[in-house]
C-alpha cells in the first residue's frame, strides 16, 4: 500500500494538469450562482490559499438587450422600434413633418412668392408670340419627339432654363404636365433638336 501511495504522489503533478480545465469549468458554473456575498468569499479564499492555488476565471459581462422603446420586445441591435411599432409611429412623425410643411408654406413671405411667380408668369404668356415660334415645333413634336427625351434630362436642368420651381420641372420630365408653348423651344434645345429634321 505505501508503495502504491508513493507511486501516486509522483503523478499529483500530471493530474494537476489533467484536472485543470475542468475545475475552472465547474469555478465558472458556482461563479455564475453566487452574488456579492460569494464574490466576497471568493476574494477571502484567494487571499487564504494564494492565486497559484486558485484557478483565475474571466467572465465578460453579459450586454443588455436592445429592446423597443415603445412595447419593450426584443429588436435587432441599430433599431429603435420593432416592426409593429414602427409603422405606427412613422405614420406620426410624417403626419408632424406634412403638417409642419402646410403651415410653411402658407405664411405671409410664401403668398407674396406665389403671387410674384403668377405675375410674372402672366407676363410672359402675354409678351410671348406663337409667330415666333417655329414651324416645325407644334404640339405633335413636342409630345412626341421631345417629351419622351426629357427622361434623360436633370429636373435640375430644366428648372433652370426654364426658371421654374422644382415640382413644376418635375412635373415637365415626367410628362404630368405639358408646358406653355413659350417653353418648347429651350426643352428642344436641352434634348438636342434643333429641327424637326433633327428629331
Amino acid at each position: 500500500m505505501a508503495s502504491l501511495a508513493l507511486k501516486l504522489s509522483e503523478t499529483a503533478d500530471a493530474w494537476g494538469r489533467l484536472l485543470l480545465p475542468m475545475t475552472q469549468s465547474v469555478c465558472r458554473v458556482l461563479k455564475s450562482t453566487i452574488g456579492a456575498e460569494g464574490n466576497r468569499s471568493r476574494a477571502t479564499a484567494r487571499k487564504q490559499y494564494g492565486k497559484e492555488n486558485f484557478p483565475s476565471v474571466e467572465i465578460s459581462p453579459a450586454r443588455p438587450p436592445h429592446l423597443c422603446k415603445t412595447c419593450g420586445a426584443r429588436i435587432g441591435v441599430g433599431h429603435r422600434f420593432c416592426s409593429i411599432c414602427k409603422i405606427s409611429v412613422t405614420r406620426i412623425e410624417l403626419l408632424k413633418a406634412s403638417e409642419k410643411g402646410r403651415s410653411m408654406s402658407h405664411t405671409a413671405s410664401a403668398e407674396m412668392k406665389r403671387a410674384e411667380n403668377r405675375r410674372r408668369n402672366i407676363e410672359a404668356q402675354m409678351s410671348w408670340k406663337a409667330i415666333d415660334q417655329p414651324a416645325w415645333l407644334d404640339d405633335e413634336t413636342f409630345l412626341t419627339k421631345i417629351q419622351p427625351l426629357l427622361s434623360a434630362v436633370r429636373v435640375s436642368d430644366i428648372q433652370t432654363e426654364l426658371c421654374v420651381s422644382k415640382g413644376y420641372a418635375t412635373n415637365i420630365r415626367s410628362g404630368k404636365r405639358v408646358p406653355h408653348a413659350r417653353h418648347w423651344q429651350m426643352l428642344a434645345n436641352l434634348v438636342g433638336i434643333t429641327s424637326s429634321y433633327s428629331a
